[in-house]
């Protein structure tokens, strides 16, 4: 499966960022491309979202979200490294491609042993990360994206439909993605939920979102 939320998220205003676009020298020698044979996702809709943060810079200009994605791939888990999430979204609400759908990504363990759920959560969700540390805001811009990216998802059949969305700190020893990512995930529900309902929005002719 090679399925990329781009399109449908272009569709709907938001500014998107190949790996090639940002610049990732990973993208050129096939290690992505291989990922997909070497560890696939289980066939279907996966059962969960999660959302973590990156704990980098934040970033003012595409310059700099693409500077962070670079450094985000140095940090991988994987062999050689790679962007660990599916998804990267910035304060400003602009979107960087990571880790390929369809194919497990490497971030997500249930270090704390929570009852019900597996130890490698990979297995069973997306992962996307807001690049930021954990002090800094996180905006309605950014918001709105993650959102679409949720639904987007839900809508593609790549996750189940009115998925939980997990913070990663549910799961890991960590404050990730921070207190005020979390206060955020009822908004971020709630417009995932509008989204899948009514359909993403679309750009009219002036380049304004329009329901």
């Amino acid at each position: 499966m090679t399925t990329t939320l781009i399109p449908v998220l272009r569709a709907a205003g938001v500014e998107c960022f190949t790996r090639a676009q940002w610049g990732s020298p990973r993208q050129a020698d096939g290690s992505y491309a291989r990922r997909r044979t070497t560890h696939p996702m289980p066939a279907g809709p996966a059962d969960f979202h999660f959302l973590h943060i990156t704990v980098t810079d934040d970033t003012d200009r595409f310059v700099d979200g693409a500077r962070s994605a670079r450094f985000i791939e140095t940090l991988g888990f994987s062999t050689p490294p790679m962007v660990s999430y599916q998804d990267l979204v910035t304060n400003e609400g602009r979107y960087f491609e990571g880790q390929s759908y369809g194919v497990k990504g490497t971030h997500t363990v249930n270090d704390r042993k929570v009852p019900g759920f597996a130890n490698d959560l990979n297995l069973h969700g997306y992962a996307t990360a807001i690049m930021q540390n954990v002090a800094d805001e996180v905006t309605d811009a950014q918001v709105r994206t993650i959102a679409l990216v949720f639904a987007a998802r839900e809508l593609a059949g790549l996750v189940r439909r009115g998925a939980p969305i997990f913070p990663h700190r549910k799961f890991a020893f960590k404050a990730c993605p921070g207190d005020k990512a979390v206060a955020r995930l009822p908004e971020i529900d709630q417009m995932r939920r509008r989204f899948v309902q009514h359909g993403l929005p679309t750009q009219d002719d002036e380049g304004k979102a329009i329901a």
